[in-house]
């Protein structure tokens, strides 16, 4: 967990989703942003460019392409949409994969809308609209123009070769959030690392922010789909969706104060042969590991048994976890939904800070 939040610390808020790419997940990628995004980040008119450039990215990997089949994996590696809040600067990347020569028609494309100045840009896009040239290429063309106009950046981009007449089609759109302007840095490097991270580990969504519920219910929109896709892990789409708001509840409650006043943390979601994992974590004051790890082992200590009868106990008192023989309701019922003791860890992050990273098999 601590390579994911290494990865990403300079990042406001990061989304990344890695899986099944539907056209009906594009109203629910817009509202994950919408929650993300409070509205003294970011002018509503800069939002409004966010949301096009968002919905014409995630569109382009659902016309555009392919999808491949991994037998080491329980996801169809379609490739990867995410975005970024740094600083002054909101960063879109995709990856998907692309027939060969799709991909180079594509960079013909890019680098030629590249070298034109905002006045160029117009007259190339009116040309086009005027021409009707709307087959593959055309149409291609126009809505990279359109990209370039309202983000108002270069679109950077490398190719990898996939094998089998295939690419890898790394793209990064950068909008500037604030009054100055200022060239933003190539992230695509690192969205290569997460993505193949992602893939490694078989996780399909990764999110940093603050847990807001204006946040968070979208995205249990992509995590139902996900689980309930595989068939054997379909009934658990409920629990996950409990499990895990249970547990940003707790960030929300306990985590470390930002200096903007918020609490962030960081979750990853993925599933393997037979189950679904969780994987959260969030920044606390060093002095508070001895409770926090007190109240951790006392839960992994209990059998089945003695956890439903915790679970009662603090049900019907509605207790609040101030020793190690009691335990706040949300997370003894996290612990009766797992399917394996949770697991958990610290690591340093900063002067008497530490990193708290807790697994949940499901």
């Amino acid at each position: 967990m601590s390579s994911f939040y290494s990865d990403q610390k300079e990042s406001d808020i990061s989304f990344y989703y890695r899986g099944p790419f539907l056209d009906r997940f594009t109203n629910t990628i817009i509202d994950i942003s919408a929650g993300a995004i409070t509205p003294h980040q970011i002018p509503s008119s800069v939002n409004r460019k966010l949301s096009y450039l968002m919905v014409e990215c995630f569109q382009n990997i659902l016309r555009h392409g392919e999808s491949r089949d991994d037998t080491t994996s329980r996801l169809r590696d379609n490739g990867i949409f995410g975005f970024r809040k740094m600083s002054e600067h909101f960063i879109i990347h995709s990856v998907n994969l692309l027939p060969a020569a799709k991909s180079t028609v594509l960079c013909e494309i890019i680098d030629n809308v590249n070298s034109m100045d905002p006045d160029r840009l117009k007259e190339m896009q009116m040309h086009q609209l005027m021409t009707s040239r709307l087959d593959e290429k055309g149409g291609a063309g126009l809505g990279i123009i359109e990209i370039a106009r309202k983000s108002g950046q270069p679109l950077r981009y490398i190719i990898e070769d996939a094998g089998g007449g295939l690419s890898y089609f790394h793209q990064q759109i950068s909008v500037n959030t604030g009054n100055q302007k200022s060239t933003p840095a190539e992230m695509i490097g690192e969205t290569r690392e997460i993505y193949q991270k992602m893939a490694e580990e078989n996780i399909f969504l990764s999110y940093k922010g603050d847990f807001s519920q204006k946040s968070i219910l979208p995205i249990l929109d992509l995590v139902q789909h996900n689980i309930s896709e595989a068939n054997e892990m379909g009934k658990n789409g409920r629990k996950i969706g409990h499990v895990l708001i249970e547990l940003l509840q707790n960030i929300s409650k306990h985590g470390w104060t930002r200096p903007n006043d918020s609490k962030e943390g960081i979750f990853l979601i993925g599933k393997k042969e037979d189950h679904a994992f969780i994987l959260v974590a969030n920044v606390i004051n060093s002095a508070d590991a001895p409770f926090i790890e007190e109240k951790m082992d006392y839960l992994t200590s209990l059998d089945d048994e003695e956890l439903r009868q915790l679970h009662k106990s603090a049900l019907r008192a509605s207790v609040k976890f101030e020793n190690k023989h009691k335990s706040g309701l949300g997370l003894i019922e996290v612990a009766r939904i797992a399917s394996a003791p949770l697991k958990y860890i610290f690591e340093p992050v900063g002067d008497h800070l530490l990193l708290f990273s807790m697994y949940v098999r499901i």
